[in-house]
């Protein structure tokens, strides 16, 4: 199938690109001990958005699209190409936006769970722990039946928030939690709500 194809590509591609790969296995396996040394020698937030954020957004948005195509499908709808190129675009840049916004709004939140208020350490910490739910978008777009592994992942996202604020927003162990839980509802709060208000502007299948 084109789609599946086309997913598996730019999951090569992801894979191979700079140093992504063992970022990945950091953060998904060694979370704790990933962003204590990451923390120690932090890349400038751009650097990594263009080595990383840009080709983990660019997967998720294509899963993101390949899953309203078969939703629709399966509803009896066929999207047409114009309208998978909007789901595709309106989904990387609402998960750009939430992570943009997010680290900015979780920084201004900062001083609230005594942690350091710099918004490009914010940022990065989104753009890491956004990780698992970007991965798992292809995987549900390839393989349906796994759709419980979305939740999951945004779960695991919280989690990673969590285990990075400590070594790189130096929030305290007791306020760690709180804070994880704030992320969770601003990111994905962010990301959901545009794509479906930008997806029913301009779909209607």
């Amino acid at each position: 199938m084109l789609s599946g194809t086309l997913i598996r590509l730019q999951m090569s591609v992801f894979m191979k690109k700079s140093n992504n790969l063992q970022i990945i296995q950091g953060v998904l396996f060694r979370p704790a001990q990933f962003f204590a040394d990451f923390s120690a020698d932090l890349p400038t937030m751009r650097s990594l958005f263009i080595s990383y954020g840009m080709p983990l957004f660019l997967l998720g948005a294509i899963g993101r699209m390949v899953r309203e195509m078969m939703q629709a499908v399966n509803a009896g709808h066929i999207l047409r190409g114009d309208q998978l190129s909007v789901v595709f675009i309106v989904s990387f840049c609402a998960y750009i936006l939430s992570v943009w916004l997010g680290g900015i709004l979780l920084a201004k939140l900062g001083k609230a769970f005594q942690s350091d208020t710099d918004p490009e350490r914010s940022i990065t910490l989104c753009m890491l722990a956004y990780t698992p739910f970007m991965l798992a978008q292809p995987v549900v777009a390839i393989n349906p039946a796994m759709g419980p592994l979305l939740i999951i992942a945004m779960i695991y996202t919280a989690f990673l928030f969590g285990k990075g604020a400590t070594p790189m927003l130096t929030t305290p162990p007791s306020k760690v939690v709180g804070f994880a839980i704030m992320a969770f509802f601003i990111l994905f709060s962010i990301s959901d709500l545009t794509i479906r208000l930008f997806i029913s502007l301009f779909i209607t299948a």
